[in-house]
């Protein structure tokens, strides 16, 4: 499953933090996801499972979800996915003009955006 690697990679990168700043574990971990990129309640539950045991292992995982966004090289210009507009046909569409755009973001839609460690 997509999310049980996510949730692997960012209680390896908290511990890789908490360590590097002498911390004894982490408190909250916030994350960024692209908005229908994800399972949220999954990546949830698969971050509860790998953080067992580790400096991650009280920390609350919050999720902040924002709207993906495309890149259009008709337009030159990056705006925000209309999640309404029906995708399914293809590749996204530009909101404004309906050129193929580029969807701007990570591979997997997650950005670790910051970690309270605790001393």
């Amino acid at each position: 499953m997509h999310e049980h690697g996510i949730a692997e990679e960012l209680v390896a990168a908290v511990d890789r933090s908490v360590h590097s700043h002498g911390g004894s574990g982490a408190s909250k971990v916030v994350v960024e996801v692209s908005a229908g990129t994800l399972e949220e309640q999954t990546l949830r539950t698969a971050f509860d499972i790998a953080k067992q045991e580790t400096t991650s292992s009280d920390a609350e995982l919050v999720l902040v979800t924002v709207a993906q966004e495309v890149f259009c090289l008709q337009c030159e210009r990056t705006l925000p996915l209309d999640v309404h507009a029906d995708q399914s046909a293809g590749p996204p569409l530009c909101p404004l003009c309906g050129a193929v755009a580029t969807p701007v973001f990570g591979a997997s839609g997650v950005t670790l955006k910051s970690i309270e460690i605790e001393v």
